[in-house]
Formats: structure tokens, sequence, C-alpha cells
């Protein structure tokens, strides 16, 4: 769907004369993965992290010897959770309620507490000590390691980012955290923008050049990730792209059917018999991660099996079907799109016609929410194989607006 590149970094000299001299990042800083990407030689290269892959998760470990950012930190969730911070980063920015029992703040491995500024911190044992870190902490480590990976691959300083932010924040809140975030990472943040802002222009970019003439072409992008669901409705003109409303939600998403599934499993008899509250503890997550596993896996098949490798030393299964799933988690589906629901029916589009939707973020490749969209508008979703660098491309495209020749658009 789109014209990217996330090649290794040796053949990122090519053309090295044509390049500007302030270099801008969009990064997708989301719940569960960051992405990197940069807008250069009029496309979007998807920017490799220091082990080759295409994202990051936004996950902190601490451990005695060493704080660990990334993979290395997302391998220690089983092993260590109290001391692995690695979910819901969105859900906690800006928000003290958050703390509360009815937010499900004591769902979680690690202990969140009360930080400065009446926001979330959390409670770890780094280097020995008992230490409360704050979540503007937490967000600069990962955004120092996002610059770190595109400055290695661009082989020059990084001079700011467009960094993402779920639709329903409040913007002066959120661009204050991040800004303060990127001061201690130093990193310059030039904004922030809403995923599903970020979505359509990516998606917008995508169609706009079949558009005939002077033809006006509205359409309704979607964003599901791991705990927000974002929407924007947008038209396309010539070399214009106009957001007319966004929606979004949070606390539902991925995880809220990760969950659903593994409050449904029945293997925590299993697993409560265990003998220490650690191993249970490693056995509940590896549980979580062979849920979100089985329902991957039912994106392109009507099977699946909840698979626990090691208890005790022992391995095992359970099958899961698709039509047990859909059973099991069509509510929240449904419930998940509302934000689409909303657009579909606002005065924004009453006199228009629909022309696309689109469907992106992890939660996409799900068969019913592709199902719900196409039976909510009328349309069968805009699917495309790169769902989870949409945002990330639009993020770069609008950061490449500083640069000495950006792309010509207005947005």
């Amino acid at each position: 769907m789109f014209e990217s590149d996330s090649s290794d970094s040796s053949d990122s000299s090519d053309s090295r004369d044509s390049e500007p001299t302030r270099w801008g990042i969009g990064i997708d800083l989301g719940n569960e993965n960051t992405r990197v990407a940069v807008f250069r030689n009029d496309r979007i290269e998807i920017i490799p992290t220091s082990e080759g892959g295409v994202s990051m998760p936004s996950c902190v470990s601490f451990t005695d010897r060493v704080r660990l950012v990334g993979s290395l930190a997302k391998d220690r969730q089983a092993l260590d959770p109290a001391n692995t911070i690695s979910v819901n980063l969105n859900r906690m920015i800006g928000r003290a309620a958050f703390l509360s029992s009815e937010h499900g703040a004591e769902t979680f491995p690690f202990t969140l507490t009360r930080g400065l500024g009446n926001t979330a911190a959390v409670k770890v044992r780094y280097l020995g000590k008992d230490r409360v870190v704050q979540l503007v902490e937490i967000v600069a480590m990962i955004l120092e390691r996002a610059k770190e990976s595109a400055e290695k691959y661009l082989q020059s300083s990084i001079s700011y980012a467009v960094v993402s932010m779920p639709s329903q924040c409040n913007f002066r809140d959120y661009m204050g955290l991040i800004r303060d975030a990127g001061t201690i990472a130093d990193l310059e943040i030039e904004t922030v923008m809403p995923g599903s802002t970020a979505a359509a222009l990516a998606c917008g970019l995508s169609f706009a050049k079949r558009t005939v003439g002077g033809d006006t072409t509205t359409a309704l992008v979607v964003d599901i990730g791991a705990g927000t669901c974002n929407a924007a409705l947008f038209t396309v003109q010539k070399d214009k792209i106009q957001v007319l409303a966004t929606a979004g939600q949070s606390d539902i998403g991925e995880d809220a059917i990760v969950e659903r599934v593994y409050a449904s499993s029945t293997f925590h008899p299993l697993i409560n018999t265990l003998q220490t509250s650690k191993a249970r503890e490693k056995a509940l997550c590896q549980l979580r991660s062979a849920c979100q596993s089985a329902i991957r896996e039912l994106s392109s098949a009507t099977q699946s099996r909840i698979v626990l490798e090691d208890i005790n030393g022992t391995a095992y299964s359970h099958p899961i079907s698709c039509t047990q799933f859909e059973e099991m988690c069509g509510s929240l589906l449904r419930s998940i799109v509302m934000p689409a629901t909303d657009l579909l029916l606002s005065e924004k589009l009453k006199d228009r016609n629909l022309d696309h939707v689109f469907a992106v973020g992890g939660c996409s490749h799900i068969p019913m929410i592709q199902s719900i969209l196409a039976e909510m508008s009328g349309l069968s979703c805009c699917m495309t194989t790169d769902m989870d660098d949409v945002v990330v491309t639009g993020l770069a495209m609008h950061a490449s607006l500083e640069d000495d020749e950006p792309w010509s658009w207005t947005i």
C-alpha cells in the first residue's frame, strides 16, 4: 500500500547529497510496540531496531545490574513481571484516576503509585534498591532508544520528532509529558499527533493519485491497537487532505480481547496448584502470551491452540476455534469499534458518500472486526500487508514538513 523500505543501515548513505540538514522522524509510541520511520528520497523508510526488527516493544525492565529497554526487557516479562513495565503506557499518561481500583490498576504485575504532579509512577527494585520511577522517565527511555536506532540507521543526528497520541487524550497534558520525556532523552518533540490523524494522512496519500480531476474522496480509517481504538473521517481532493472528525476510546483494544480469552481459560485451576507466587506469576504471564498467540493465529485459521509449554516441566494445550472466539468476544469487538460507529453517525457524514474504509493496527487482522466495519459502513475494508506501519508512516510524513525539501501536500 505504501512505498516503504526497511533495509539495512549499510544502504542508508545513498543519495546523501540530497539529504536534509535537519532530520525529523515519526515515532509511533504504542501501548505494546514502538515504531520509528523517516521520509527520505520521496519514500517512507521504516527504521529497524538494534535487533533488526521493525518494531521495538514499549517495555522497560529493571534488574539488580542493568536497565533494559525493548526486546531484552520484553524477554524478562515472564521471569520478573514485578520489575518489567510493559503494558498500557498510554493509559497511564496524565491520568492519576487510573490508579483507582475501578480502572483496573491492581491487575498489573508491577506496582503503580502516584508520582510527581499527581501522575502515575511505578515501584521497582533497581540496582539493589527499591525505587519509584516516574512515568515520564519510562517514556524517555523508550524515546531515547528510538532516537538511537534512527541515528544509527541514518548515520546522522536527529533534530526532532513527531510522536503519536491517542485521539481521546488531552493534547496539552499529553504534549507536556511527551515534551518533558523528550528533554530527558535529548530529543526535541516538534508536536504530538493523534494516531488516527496520522493514519488518515497515510491512507489518504495511498489513494490520492487515483482521484479524478477535482473529485473529493471521503474515507474512514479505524486504528485498533493494543489498548486504544481511534478513528478519523477525512477527505482527499487533489493535493489536500482534510480531517473532518476524530473519535477514540482507551482501556480497550487487543489487550482487552486477550484478557477476555485469558479470563475464560481452563488453565487457571492448574496454575493455582503451583507452590510459589513467583511460579504462578510466571505461568500467568505465559498464559497471557499463549492467548495472544492463539488469537492472532485465528486471523488466518479456523482452529488454534492455547499452549503452555512448561508447567512443572510438562506442556499443556487447549483448542480454541474461531467460532468459540467470536462467541466469547463478539460483544467486546463491537464495543471496541464504537469510535467508528460514532463517526459513521456524525453530522460530518450527513451530506457525503463514504468511499473507503481502512482498518489498520494490530486488531484489524481479526475477521470479525472487518465484518463489523463492513456491516456498519456497507463497504469492504481496505486492508494492507503493512497495517502496523500506517500510523508511523503518517507521522514521518508530517515530520518531513520541517525538512529542507518537504513533500508538497496540504494537511
